[in-house]
């Protein structure tokens, strides 16, 4: 008995150490789960602060950088207009098409009605308008090369000279020089037709360019003659039989054909350096058309021809 008792006594005890123990080890424990929980618990928190003040900074920043914008809009004119020209118009004509004399605001000027409104002019073959923050606007035009001229009747009682450029197109110019537009020559045989935006273009006009371009620049004295440009026989640069009639002061008409410009040129070149224009039977008409020849015809219905 005594030895069990004992036995009892000694499982107790290893009992209550054991409890002793366990519990002193979960207090222990739960003391640093407790520290590393609040641990995180606090990061969190301090990452969401700082998110928090970002996010509110920004919204700050915009809101203030909006309201700024805003408050400026009102006073941010356009100053400054710069123009730029492959031709003859300048920023006098350009204040006439834009009408910005009592000044306009950056944000409201609309870019493209204002390329739109130049454009809109036949002298006008492209025009690029942009902004240069934070007053300029810049505004780059390319321009038609007029070729021919017309007079054209516009009302009852209004009579315009028009131009026409080497694309055909028929508009009113500005800015020309007058000895520009006194060299042209007048453009007769076709009916100009009226649009809604002026008048209608001529077609086919590419051979017709070439033959006034290449006598401009490679006989100038002969091109400087020509008065009047017919397009009664010109049926279009597919046509094997299109002829050009120039009517000039002192060869009376003369007969193109749309090929070989140059080959024509230098018989007329010939001609000229022969003294047919200077006899004394006046020169009603030469025919350069037919190829290798010139048929001169003169006032008493007499004709020579001459091969080349």
């Amino acid at each position: 008995m005594p030895s069990e008792q004992k036995t009892n006594q000694s499982e107790s005890a290893r009992r209550e150490w054991s409890d002793i123990q366990q519990s002193e080890f979960r207090r222990s424990t739960s003391g640093v789960a407790r520290r590393r929980k609040w641990t995180h618990i606090g990061r969190w928190v301090g990452m969401g602060a700082i998110a928090l003040a970002l996010v509110v900074a920004l919204a700050f920043a915009f809101h203030s950088a909006s309201r700024d914008s805003n408050a400026l809009e009102p006073a941010a004119m356009v100053e400054k207009i710069t123009f730029r020209t492959d031709g003859v118009l300048n920023e006098k004509w350009l204040s006439t098409v834009l009408d910005l004399k009592d000044g306009v605001t950056v944000s409201s000027l609309d870019l493209a009605k204002v390329r739109a409104s130049i454009e809109a002019k036949g002298q006008i073959r492209s025009a690029t308008v942009a902004l240069r923050l934070p007053d300029e606007l810049v505004v780059e035009v390319r321009e038609q090369t007029p070729l021919l001229k017309a007079r054209a009747q516009i009302s009852p009682t209004e009579i315009k000279t028009l131009l026409i450029s080497r694309l055909g197109v028929v508009y009113e110019g500005a800015g020309y020089p007058v000895n520009t537009l006194r060299a042209l020559p007048y453009i007769d045989g076709v009916m100009l037709r009226m649009s809604a935006t002026g008048f209608e273009p001529i077609g086919d006009m590419e051979p017709i360019a070439n033959l006034l371009d290449k006598a401009r620049v490679g006989w100038p004295k002969l091109y400087s003659d020509w008065r009047t440009v017919s397009f009664q026989r010109y049926h279009g640069p597919d046509s094997p039989v299109s002829f050009v009639e120039m009517h000039s002061r002192s060869m009376g008409t003369i007969i193109f054909s749309i090929n070989d410009v140059e080959d024509q040129m230098r018989r007329l070149e010939k001609l000229v350096a022969d003294g047919v224009t200077a006899s004394r039977k006046p020169v009603v008409r030469i025919d350069l058309s037919i190829p290798g020849q010139a048929i001169v015809e003169y006032a008493d219905n007499t004709s020579r021809t001459k091969g080349h």
